[in-house]
């Protein structure tokens, strides 16, 4: 059977340890809470995601995923070509506003 690896961070790696000492009964949830900082409630959520997945439970789901607010590669591409041949002396508001009104290419400011 091959083993699946994980990569955590120091901060899920210590959560785990704690969440495996409440599980193995060596401290009680209000102490965990505690030591983690958050609610009792959440050491509860923590507690069950560890006992159905093990360490992986502590990862979030979306790690290693692409975000939903990337841009496709052909748009930021076209985009560059336009402000680096046409816009290069434009502020970042106006250069957004001629991709939008000249080739109907919407970006945020904020990307320049």
């Amino acid at each position: 059977m091959a083993q699946k690896l994980i990569t955590m961070s120091e901060r899920e790696l210590s959560r785990y340890d704690i969440i495996k000492q409440l599980i193995n009964g060596e401290i009680n949830g209000t102490d965990a809470s505690k030591q983690i900082g958050v609610t009792i409630r959440h050491i509860k959520r923590l507690k069950l995601k560890v006992d159905e997945l093990g360490a992986a439970g502590l990862i979030h789901g979306n790690r290693g995923k692409i975000s939903n607010r990337k841009l496709d590669i052909e748009v930021t591409t076209k985009a560059e070509k336009y402000l680096k041949e046409k816009y290069y002396d434009f502020g970042p508001t106006l250069a957004s506003e001629k991709l939008e009104e000249n080739h109907n290419i919407k970006i945020n400011k904020e990307l320049f």
